[in-house]
């Protein structure tokens, strides 16, 4: 285990370091977009759909109106208030009609002349200015605006009002012959609300001047009155005495917590309220934090291997530096002497016998002075091809230095590695190295067999002594040293 954190210890910082770095930079963002939110949903997002529902309400308001003026404008219920209102079914009929198209539950008319009230559904009644529910008629009578509007709970329904659009109708003298408008159900805002309230997770509400929820969207289905309920009723007063801002504020109960923004709607004459807590959408932000996190750990891994790659494959170049030989690609001295003590390792174990051969191109020096380094190159790399191809795989072949060769024969005798070490030699004696008759190539070699106990250095020097042997007879030749224990 410690020769593996030893090998790839600059691997392991540099994967800490990338972990530190994400993980720091995960717990800032995080920490920053945990702080920012709540002010990010008071001032942005909260007021934005604020905006939205109460564009909304205006433009249905201002549709109504506009629909309620062209009654007036249309010379019918002007003409007919002024005849003495002689035929009910007409008005009825053209009431009908003029609701054809649009989402009002009714239009209608008020008579200024006796009170009563007709509308597209067939009704007729008669107003009194003592019921609640008729009070709206009055006060817009009695108003010097040409039109107004006025909320009212519908009648046997709950949470269900609805808006009375009203326009007066004068006659040319300028005097009062009724009121003509339409009513309209205020679920016609839920779509918008209910889309705010799936896309934002934000509950929105519509409260009186008391505190009284009049109208929530269908998901949340608010009820109730705001000065009673937990964290609001804190700041039910701020909300219902600020008819002119917008409101934004954070009420936490033992339960949970959420931003609140009201908004005063005139039109309505009601208070706008959209909460939303302060990590309602923050758990998208956290899956973004995580998906980001995710993509961070990918990279980092890939950026991690990649790195590891790197460094194995500069590893493996530098291994290949330091243990074989630029020129031929044998196996070095230094390698070679490592491999030879694992291999005396299990020998002694197996008793199986080992033989060296060390051999030495002979000339090779005159041959770079007569013919150039380059065909002394040339010819090592073609004695160490030769070579390699002429001994068994088991056997390991390296370049001792210089022109000198070296090679290991495991489970080998020392007979038999005479008989390699003569094929060895008449293989370099026949090859053609295109250098003349007058420049023969050759090589001379010694021989020993590996004895128990006897060190490594030990048998290389009996190799290199009965090399020097065969080079000092004559050399092309190949010397056996026979082991005489001391």
């Amino acid at each position: 285990m410690s020769q593996f954190f030893k090998k790839y210890s600059l691997l392991i910082w540099l994967a800490l370091l990338l972990l530190i770095g994400m993980l720091s930079s995960g717990a800032v963002n995080f920490y920053a977009a945990n702080n920012v939110f709540p002010q990010t949903l008071a001032e942005h997002s909260l007021p934005l759909s604020a905006d939205a529902i109460h564009a909304e309400i205006q433009r249905n308001i201002a549709r109504s109106v506009v629909l309620a003026s062209s009654e007036v404008d249309e010379t019918f219920i002007r003409e007919w208030s002024a005849n003495d209102e002689p035929d009910q079914a007409a008005l009825l009929a053209h009431l009908k009609s003029a609701q054809q198209n649009d989402h009002a539950i009714a239009h209608f008319f008020v008579s200024e002349f006796d009170h009563q009230f007709y509308d597209s559904q067939g009704s007729v009644r008669a107003l009194d200015a003592d019921n609640v529910r008729d009070s709206w008629y009055f006060k817009t009578r009695d108003k010097n605006v040409a039109f107004d509007s006025t909320v009212l709970p519908e009648l046997g329904v709950i949470n269900h009002p609805v808006i009375f659009i009203s326009y007066r109708v004068l006659a040319a003298s300028g005097r009062l012959l009724g009121i003509s408008g339409l009513i309209l159900p205020l679920e016609i805002y839920s779509p918008t609300s209910d889309r705010y309230v799936n896309q934002f997770k934000q509950a929105i509400y519509f409260v009186d001047n008391s505190g009284k929820i009049i109208l929530s969207d269908n998901k949340h289905n608010k009820h109730g009155n705001i000065r009673a309920q937990e964290g609001m009723k804190a700041i039910a007063d701020d909300i219902l005495a600020n008819n002119q801002a917008n409101l934004t504020k954070l009420i936490t109960t033992e339960q949970t917590s959420a931003v609140i923004h009201s908004r005063y709607l005139p039109e309505l004459g009601w208070y706008l309220i959209i909460e939303e807590p302060p990590q309602g959408d923050f758990s998208a932000a956290q899956w973004t934090l995580y998906i980001t996190a995710a993509i961070g750990v990918i990279v980092a891994v890939l950026v991690l291997w990649l790195v590891g790659l790197s460094i194995k494959r500069h590893q493996q170049h530098l291994n290949v530096l330091a243990n074989y030989d630029g020129m031929t690609g044998l196996m070095n001295r230094q390698s070679f002497t490592t491999t030879f003590q694992k291999e005396v390792l299990q020998l002694r174990r197996s008793k199986a016998p080992l033989s060296f051969i060390l051999f030495d191109i002979d000339f090779l020096k005159k041959i770079n002075e007569s013919h150039g380094h380059t065909t002394g190159d040339r010819i090592i790399m073609e004695i160490a091809r030769m070579s390699l191809n002429s001994v068994r795989g088991s056997d390991l072949l390296c370049r001792w230095g210089g022109e000198q060769f070296a090679l290991l024969l495991k489970k080998c005798e020392l007979e038999q590695a005479y008989k390699i070490a003569e094929q060895l030699r008449l293989n370099v004696q026949n090859y053609s190295f295109a250098l003349g008759e007058k420049t023969p190539v050759t090589i001379s070699l010694g021989v020993a067999e590996w004895a128990e106990d006897e060190t490594a250095d030990e048998l290389f020097a009996r190799v290199d002594e009965a090399m020097y042997q065969a080079k000092a007879e004559g050399r092309n030749r190949a010397e056996v040293s026979y082991y005489v224990s001391a």
